[in-house]
């Protein structure tokens, strides 16, 4: 019998002693398995962990614009999310998903108090020996983005990315995308910024230097007009001509989280490879 690690949530409030643990009641009963997960929350940027009995992988699951932590347990819909592929495909993973602002964590310095200790929490809970960054939309510029910044003790259990349909510029995608409410998120984020600090922060910019470079699995939506497709284009450019080991996913249709069993050759090419090198 699977393990739910109910307790979770109280352990990694541990790592912000200012917040008090917040249970969520509800359990939840995956379709695809029938197994009953118990989710719990932490903090006001609350936390969803969930864990198989003797997890190699913990995924850390950066959710997008407008979302919550739920993200990869209930969608794009109950029977098909991260979570419910996982249980079926019977991999023995963990999955950590924090509830962030996302607009605000795209700038810099925002993972040492926010993300670092959670994840090197989640770790010491679950005793997963590799890890596997992953998002969605602008969770997956924040999955890419986390690369730079990425600690010595976190980057040598990193295997892989998996970024579904990322922007790699957040100027330009105020200026291109077609989804109102990215471009009022993107005006809100830059109200008294520089310009400049964040063209200093594209994809490209903020990896030029990296030495982190696991695998990455790309997926890029073809009719995508909220991350434009040409985004995606320049990122898998960007990746192979800086020698990360890359595969690329195309898929019909617009912006959206896609049907994750489609995702499972992905996550196969993801596991198994540990990254050599760190940033510091």
């Amino acid at each position: 019998m699977d393990s739910i690690f109910a307790t979770a949530a109280l352990a990694l409030s541990v790592t912000l002693s200012t917040c008090a643990a917040i249970e969520i009641p509800d359990q939840y009963n995956f379709p695809a398995t029938g197994d009953t997960i118990k989710l719990s929350a932490t903090c006001g940027d609350r936390t969803a962990l969930w864990c198989d009995e003797k997890p190699e992988y913990l995924i850390v699951y950066f959710h997008g614009l407008a979302s919550t932590e739920f993200e990869p347990f209930m969608l794009p819909s109950a029977h098909n999310s991260l979570c419910s592929m996982l249980r079926a495909e019977k991999q023995n993973v963990a999955i950590l998903s924090i509830n962030l602002d996302v607009a605000q964590s795209v700038k810099g310095g925002y993972s040492q108090t926010k993300v670092d200790p959670v994840i090197r929490k989640a770790l010491q809970i679950t005793k997963a020996e590799k890890l596997i960054l992953c998002g969605g939309s602008l969770g997956a510029y924040r999955a890419l983005s986390y690369l730079a910044e990425v600690p010595k003790d976190i980057a040598s259990k990193l295997t892989g990315v998996l970024a579904i349909e990322p922007m790699d510029d957040l100027i330009e995608l105020k200026k291109q995308s077609s989804a109102k409410e990215v471009v009022t998120a993107m005006e809100k984020l830059f109200a008294g910024a520089s310009e400049a600090y964040f063209q200093k922060r594209t994809i490209q910019q903020l990896l030029k230097n990296s030495t982190v470079k696991p695998k990455i699995y790309l997926v890029s939506a073809l009719a995508d007009t909220v991350a434009p497709t040409y985004m995606q284009g320049r990122l898998s450019k960007f990746f192979k001509n800086s020698g990360y080991p890359l595969k690329v996913l195309e898929i019909g249709g617009n912006h959206r989280l896609p049907n994750a069993f489609l995702l499972t050759d992905g996550l196969a090419f993801l596991m198994n490879t540990k990254v050599s090198k760190s940033n510091n």
